[in-house]
C-alpha cells in the first residue's frame, strides 16, 4: 500500500508543477513566451554550407580595392518570395608591426549578396605611445546578413576585405595561413515568410 500512495504523491506532484510552469510561469515571466507562429525568421527551405581551411591572408597596404575572400563564394537559387541568410565565421589574427606609424591598424571585411547588398563590419587596433616588438591578436569574427524577400533566381553570396590604411605592408589580418590552420565558414539559407 506504501509503494501506491508514494507512486500516486509523485504523479500528483508532477501533474501539479506541470500545471504551475503552464500557465502560472508565462503569467510571472512574460519574456518566457515565444510565439513560434509570429517569428522573424521563417522556414527554411534550403542550408549550404562551406567550410575552408586555405590561406587567406590581407596586408595593410591593400587599400585599392575590396579583395575577395579566397574560397569563401557561393551560389543559391530561391523561391519567389524567399529571402537569404548568410553567416560568415572564422578565428583571426591580427598582427602590428613594430615600426614607425604602424600603431593604427583597420581592415574592413563585407559580406554581400551580388545585387542585393552587403555587410560590413571592422576588425582594428589603435595604440597611443610606442612599442618594440610585433603583436598579434586573435579572436573570433562573425557577421551575418537577412535580406528582404526577393525575387526567384541565384544569387552570389561571397565575402571580401580592404585594408583602410595604407602601410608599406607591415601588418595584416588573416583568416588562415599554414601556421594558423583556421577553419572560415560560410552558411548560406534560404527561408520563407
Amino acid at each position: 500500500m506504501s509503494g501506491k500512495v508514494f507512486a500516486g504523491s509523485v504523479f500528483i506532484s508532477l501533474l501539479g508543477m506541470g500545471l504551475i510552469s503552464m500557465f502560472a510561469l508565462p503569467l510571472l515571466y512574460p519574456s518566457l513566451q515565444t510565439n513560434l507562429q509570429d517569428d522573424d525568421i521563417g522556414i527554411v527551405l534550403q542550408s549550404k554550407y562551406i567550410g575552408r581551411s586555405s590561406q587567406a591572408q590581407i596586408i595593410d597596404s591593400a587599400t585599392s580595392s575590396w579583395i575577395d575572400v579566397p574560397d569563401t563564394k557561393m551560389n543559391i537559387t530561391i523561391e519567389t518570395n524567399s529571402r537569404i541568410y548568410a553567416l560568415f565565421n572564422s578565428m583571426y589574427v591580427l598582427g602590428v608591426s613594430n615600426s614607425l606609424d604602424s600603431d593604427r591598424v583597420a581592415f574592413n571585411i563585407s559580406l554581400q549578396i551580388e545585387g542585393v547588398g552587403q555587410r560590413i563590419s571592422r576588425i582594428s587596433y589603435f595604440e597611443m605611445g610606442t612599442y618594440s616588438d610585433m603583436r598579434e591578436f586573435s579572436s573570433t569574427f562573425t557577421l551575418n546578413y537577412m535580406t528582404e524577400e526577393l525575387t526567384a533566381g541565384t544569387y552570389e553570396v561571397s565575402l571580401s576585405w580592404i585594408s583602410l590604411i595604407d602601410h608599406p605592408g607591415n601588418n595584416y589580418l588573416l583568416f588562415s595561413t599554414p601556421s594558423a590552420n583556421f577553419t572560415r565558414t560560410l552558411v548560406v539559407q534560404e527561408l520563407s515568410e
